[in-house]
């Protein structure tokens, strides 16, 4: 063996060497410090037992107590809306009425229940004219607005639409300018359209109907009607035929 293969031979043999002690060397400080932090945990969690027994749970109990009573009272509940029962008895109260005029007054009255202010105004013509109210001041404050239906207010949107429409007040400044003369300070509105159907002849608004371009009754009747009627007269033509052939006879 050459001189420079020896000592290759030897360096590498030292290397390895030194090599497996510094492994067990640190192999040995790593079990040092694994004990070490174990022993801590154990010592922590023997310090975290000790504080929980130190806990005064009456001391807690009586801070607690001390925050919520300086807390201002809750707010009282909101009170639900009226139910079925109530609205059925408004319902009953509206049918009382004998006539237009009547039943329209018993509606007013009955939504003023569930409101802090109602009112029905009649459309006539180009206008929206006040016809009865409740909760305003004066009494008949009402009957002193006509608003136009070109203006640009809810009741313009609610009659073209003919869809009940709710929002704030001041969404169309037309509509508060002209409630302004009712006073109070509303917010909110609700406007929803009554359409009335059928022809009045008699009673209140009858003289604003004009009957000149009324149909003919017979339009009135359906086909169900028409075929009723030519089958009674049919039965009655062919009962009279048999008794006249019999007569003959």
């Amino acid at each position: 063996m050459s001189l420079e293969e020896d000592l290759k031979a030897r360096t590498l043999a030292l290397i390895s060497q030194q090599m497996a002690n510094w492994v067990v060397e640190i192999q040995r400080q790593i079990n040092d410090r694994q004990a070490s932090l174990v022993r801590s945990l154990d010592e922590l969690q023997e310090t975290v037992a000790a504080y929980d027994e130190k806990i005064n749970e009456s001391e807690i109990h009586a801070a607690i107590a001390e925050v919520l009573s300086s807390q201002p009272p809750p707010p009282p509940p909101v009170a639900a809306g009226p139910g079925y029962d109530r609205l059925k008895a408004s319902m009953i109260e509206v049918d009382k009425g004998s006539s237009l005029s009547e039943a329209l007054t018993f509606l007013v009255n009955e939504v003023g229940r569930y409101v802090d202010r109602a009112a029905m105004f009649i459309v006539k013509g180009p206008s929206a004219i006040g016809w009865y109210g409740r909760g305003f001041q004066p009494a008949d404050a009402v009957k002193q607005i006509n608003i136009s239906l070109n203006a640009d207010t809810v009741f313009r949107n609610v009659h073209n639409s003919r869809h009940a429409l709710r929002g704030n007040i001041t969404h169309t400044p037309g509509t508060a300018q002209a409630l302004a003369r009712l006073g109070g300070d509303p917010q909110g509105v609700l406007a929803v359209p009554l359409m009335l159907r059928g022809v009045r002849t008699e009673g209140p608004m009858a003289k604003d109907i004009d009957l000149s371009n009324q149909r003919p009754a017979e339009y009135n009747f359906s086909a169900h009607v028409q075929k009723k009627m030519s089958e009674i007269h049919a039965a009655k033509a062919a009962k009279a035929s048999a008794q006249q052939a019999t007569a003959a006879e």
